[in-house]
């Protein structure tokens, strides 16, 4: 037996701290529910260790739940009522959050859980943080799984931010590359012209090719720009849109130069997400069902619907994923290996760090081959239009 320090509400609403002796913080709920009492947090003496630490740099949707989790997390720990935890946290946070919060500390004075305030809030607070806040408020762990939600969503961020990172700089080197290449055609070239006639040396075919592209752009360059513009805005409106989401996520899928990149990240938020749930000790349908809707690609949620209509029929996870065939053989050796000793969780987790270390370096790789694969493909560009131009000029010398 041990002793249990607790936190909880009555069924009015009002917070009750206490401490009791009990087997397990499992045991220790139970007793509290049977008091009429709903634990909000129950630990031992001893302070929580090896908790997750957070660097806050990046400000966007999932390092603002990162926050969110984290403080909340310590300040509960501290001690502080929940109310007090949300009006404190709240000021860190966007506006969006804000008032959020601010409904919820009124749901919390009207007697409602957290877990349940939150969920009226599914465009700010996702599935995810819903069902382990749930969960942790029903085993009485909910400041570990808060700390959990931390990590979870700090981990996400840093992969997210290490993609873009990787991509930037490529991007920008094609984006300077293609206005020089513009401002070449439409101020550079058509001079050129003009002194090839006065000189009135015999054109090739390629060379009167890239002046008649040159002379259409520069006299119609406002044109082009706007159809340009207007192309790239209904791009962007369709890949906002369902139809357009699911033609890319089948694309990042299917195509080979990214594929291996795509199904890494989501076995790396799949294993990542999965854990912590199981860890929170929500049932395996439960979070099954929870990924499904979080995983972050409509091609991959519609195959997990797949799985939990298997998990509801009674089959075991790892025999629906090796079904599916969309995440790699070792995931699903690992998923079996974790249900038959009852340390999926654990075997999850561990999984997701080596996953989310593939990524890391398969982006370091796709960012060494691509610049200098960029740098070439424009350096052969360039070559073969000044070469397409100075060849009159040879032809002219060589008939002296």
């Amino acid at each position: 037996m041990a002793v249990f320090y607790y936190r909880a509400r009555d069924k009015k609403g009002q917070l009750v701290e206490g401490s009791l002796t009990a087997s397990s913080r499992l045991q220790g709920a139970q007793e509290l529910r049977q008091q009429g009492l709903f634990p909000l947090e129950i630990r031992e003496r001893a302070i929580f260790q090896n908790r997750p630490t957070l660097k806050f740099a990046i400000t966007k949707k999932t390092q603002h739940l990162a926050v969110f989790a984290h403080q909340t997390g310590a300040m509960l720990e501290a001690g502080l009522p929940v109310l007090t935890c949300l009006e404190l946290v709240k000021e860190q946070l966007s506006q969006e959050y804000g008032q959020a919060l601010t409904a919820v500390q009124q749901d919390l004075k009207e007697g409602s859980s957290l877990a349940g305030a939150l969920k009226k809030h599914p465009h700010v607070f996702p599935p995810l943080l819903t069902s382990m806040v749930e969960a942790g408020e029903l085993g009485g762990i909910l400041v570990e799984v808060l700390y959990w939600l931390a990590e979870l969503y700090e981990r996400e961020t840093h992969l997210l931010e290490k993609v873009k990172s990787a991509l930037l700089y490529p991007c920008l080197v094609l984006v300077l590359a293609l206005l020089a290449l513009v401002f070449l055609f439409i101020a550079v070239i058509p001079n050129f012209a003009h002194i090839l006639e006065n000189m009135g040396a015999e054109i090739p075919l390629i060379t009167q090719l890239i002046l008649t592209t040159a002379r259409k752009l520069a006299d119609g360059g406002f044109f082009l720009a706007l159809v340009l513009g207007l192309l790239l805005g209904c791009t962007y409106y369709i890949s906002k849109s369902p139809a357009g989401k699911g033609w890319r996520d089948k694309l990042l899928l299917e195509f080979p130069l990214i594929r291996d990149l795509t199904v890494k990240m989501l076995s790396a938020r799949f294993c990542r997400m999965l854990s912590a749930l199981l860890r929170s000790g929500v049932p395996i349908l439960q979070a099954v069902t929870v990924v499904q809707k979080t995983l972050g690609n409509q091609r991959a949620q519609a195959r997990l619907s797949l799985i939990v209509t298997d998990l509801q029929e009674g089959r075991s996870l790892g025999s629906s994923l090796a079904k599916m065939g969309l995440f790699p053989p070792q995931l699903v050796a690992v998923v079996v290996a974790g249900e038959e000793s009852g340390q999926l969780p654990e075997f999850l987790f561990k999984l997701g760090q080596m996953y989310e270390t593939e990524c890391h370096r398969t982006l370091e790789r796709v960012t060494v081959l691509l610049e200098p694969a960029l740098m070439l493909c424009l350096g052969g560009f360039v070559s073969f239009v000044v070469i397409a131009l100075l060849l009159p000029l040879f032809t002219l010398i060589g008939s002296l």
